[in-house]
């Protein structure tokens, strides 16, 4: 019988006990802003706009002279409307499946996945 010896088990349960702690971070509910959840990096992805401020200001679904969008503003948005924007202006079929996906995305990014 030959003997192997397995090096770098310390090291990976570190990994896994520092992956642990933040999962626990991420369980339950949180508030998130959509800027951390529509980074550039997914809206570049997912659309042909650079900001998600941006994506909704061209939307035309907000006052003309927007230059902000207000959470006032958003929540004024009809929801077949911006369904409707969504699929035309994006990889996703509504705006729930928009905002799932950036979610997961979000988790990943805190795990460091």
């Amino acid at each position: 019988m030959m003997e192997v010896k397995v090096k770098g088990l310390d090291e990976a349960i570190d990994n896994l006990k520092s992956l642990q702690n933040k999962l626990r971070e991420l369980e339950g509910k949180h508030k998130i802003s959509l800027d951390e959840l529509m980074t550039k990096e997914f809206m570049k992805k997912h659309t042909k706009y650079d900001n998600f401020n941006e994506f909704v200001i061209n939307s035309n679904l907000v006052p003309e002279d927007t230059v902000k969008i207000t959470k006032e503003m958003f929540a004024d948005i009809p929801d077949e409307d911006f369904d409707k924007y969504i699929r035309d202006n994006t990889d996703f079929q509504s705006w729930k499946d928009m905002l799932q996906t950036s979610t997961n995305e979000y988790a990943k990014r805190k795990l460091g996945l």
